[in-house]
Parts: C-alpha cells; structure tokens; sequence
C-alpha cells in the first residue's frame, strides 16, 4: 500500500492585501500543484497571541491535531518557513518518532536576508528527512553549513496565472519597456534609479508604495495588480534586482540573490517576457543558458545591451520565455523536481 501523501502550510493568516502582493502565491501554487500529484492539502492556520508563549503552545496544538488525522507512515511535505520556529523542531521529532517522513520544502531563508543567526532555520533543515531548495547554489549553502539532509533543487518557482500571454507582437512594441514588480519600499535602488538617464528605456513600477512615494526620472509607477492576473503587467522585460545601487546588487538582500530564485522572476517568465538578472546572482548562468534574458554587473549597462539586441533576436528570446513560462504556468517545475527525487 503506498504511504499517504500530504503537503502541509503552516502559517500566519494572510490580510487581503495578499492577493495582491502574491504574499501568499507560492504556497498556494505549490498546494494546487501537489494536489493534482495526490496528496492531501492541510493548511494550519497560526494567530499571534498578545502572549508569545500562548501563540506556541496553539501552534503545537494545531500540528499534533493535524497529524493525528493520517496515519502512520505518512509523507509530508511542509512549505517553509512555518509560523513558529520554536515549536517546530518539536513537531519534526515527533513525526520522526511516528516514523512519518517530512520533506522541507524551502521559500525563504529569513535569517540569511535579515541577517539573523542562522541556528534555528539549520535545526530544522537537520531534522527533515529531505529539503527542496530553490537553485543549486542554495543546496550548496546548505550543504557547506554542516546540513546532511539530502537536498534537491526547483531552480524556478512556478506560477500559475488566470491570463492569457499578451500577443507577442504587442511585446515587440515594448522593447524598452522594463517591469518591475514587489513591494517597492524594500527596494531601495530607485532613487538612483530615478536619477540615472537610461535613454530611450522606461522602468514601469508595479506594487505597494508607501505614502510619499514619487516615481521620477526614466521610472513610472503603474499601480498594483492581481497576482494571478499577469495580463494587465505592461513591458518587455522584467527586472530582477535588490539592495541600494545600480551598480551592483549589495547589502543582505543583494547577497541573498546569490542564493535565492525570485518568485518575481517566475512571474516574468509566466508573463512570457525576457528578464535582467545580476551577473552574480544564482540564476545568471541558468538564464543566459536558455536564452531567456541577460545578466548584466551594473544597470548602467542596460542602454548599450538592449540596444544591440536585434528585433529578430528578441522574437527569438519571446518564444523562448513562453514555452518556459507554459511550464511554470502548469506547476512543472515542482513536479519534475518530485518525480525525479522520488518523492
């Protein structure tokens, strides 16, 4: 008889903003995913209690009332990171105890981009029976700081979208056109974005702003969009970048990048257009392979490069990106990603 399968998120209850932040994308698109590969969705939703203490006990709680209703020896794979890291440890040695079999599937490691002590996401990683990271470069973190755990890797997140791919030729039109889309105060390179003159090129800002937020210079901001609704993002390519220069990607978030795939990446792909990524980013090699983007040392680089790929080229680089992003649109990544590791 096979071993029952289920994928567990553990987490704080989204606002609605969510849906329009894609806060809580990622995990839902990994729960529509592993629920067509079979497995039982168990969503854990945890309350932050005035009282610390109290949010952890209701936390254990809820995860031993969830294992309790499936039987030995079942297969979980649990998105993370989960709501409490204190209690979870805990949960882990209890499954083991069980003789269940947890897989850590990764999104986040927020003591790497916060610059926090490391300990706690290492605990966790230790007990798991197998982690899933996002690209091989954070297998080898994970790895080289003492974690045996066997590890596999997504290289991308997936993305499923309720739109159609724009027409390509509206596409052509937008070859100076550069997307980028998240929450825009954590990104603090647009003042000298704004200040830089980039040409013919536009920047179109997309995501939360706080009150103030002026946009200046070859940046516009386009206003916020339904995460699932990919249509409505206009531009040729999508930006992926971090920190506070143009220059390079620095700081804890610019360092993160050597590690992490960016979900906003995947929604570029999904959106069916080419992206710019950080030389030393962990993608970089893995884009310019495929042919779907460029990697660039500084964005003071992007005038000379777009301007030198032809229109034929970058029809070329379109076609490319749509087919990868018709794989992240059907969960294909994670699929392929469980089917070869036996999971």
């Amino acid at each position: 008889m096979k071993a029952k399968k289920v994928v567990v998120n553990q987490t704080i209850q989204f606002k609605a903003y969510s849906k329009i932040s894609a806060l809580g994308k990622a995990r839902d698109d990994v729960n529509r995913t592993l629920k067509d590969c079979g497995y039982d969705v168990e969503v854990i939703l945890c309350k932050q209690y005035r009282v610390p203490f109290l949010s952890n006990v209701m936390g254990l709680l809820k995860n031993i009332a969830m294992i309790l209703r499936h039987p030995l020896g079942t297969e979980y794979i649990v998105q993370y990171p989960v709501s409490s890291k204190v209690i979870f440890p805990w949960v882990l040695r209890l499954q083991r105890l069980l003789g269940n079999k947890v897989t850590i599937l990764i999104h986040d490691i927020q003591t790497i981009r916060n610059g926090r002590d490391l300990k706690p996401d290492l605990r966790v990683f230790r007990l798991a029976n197998k982690l899933i990271a996002h690209t091989e470069a954070m297998s080898r973190w994970i790895k080289d700081h003492g974690v045996k755990t066997p590890t596999a890797f997504t290289q991308l997140f997936d993305y499923y979208t309720d739109d159609d791919f724009r027409p390509k030729e509206d596409l052509l039109k937008r070859k100076n056109e550069i997307v980028f889309a998240g929450y825009l105060k954590k990104s603090s390179f647009f003042a000298p974005l704004s200040a830089y003159d980039f040409g013919d090129l536009t920047f179109h800002l997309y995501g939360k702003v706080d009150e103030g937020f002026q946009a200046g210079g070859n940046t516009q901001y386009c206003g916020i969009f339904q995460s699932n609704h990919t249509a409505t993002v206009l531009g040729g390519w999508g930006l992926v970048w971090d920190g506070t220069s143009i220059d390079t990607c620095e700081g804890d978030l610019g360092e993160y990048l050597r590690l992490i795939a960016s979900h906003k990446l995947s929604l570029y792909l999904a959106m069916g257009i080419p992206v710019i990524v950080w030389k030393e980013s962990a993608e970089a090699e893995f884009i310019t392979r495929e042919g779907l983007g460029i990697a660039v040392a500084s964005l003071k680089e992007l005038p000379e490069r777009i301007a030198a790929i032809t229109d034929e080229e970058y029809s070329r680089m379109l076609d490319r990106c749509r087919a990868q992003g018709e794989i992240l649109r059907r969960g294909g990544r994670l699929k392929k990603c469980i089917m070869e590791n036996g999971k």
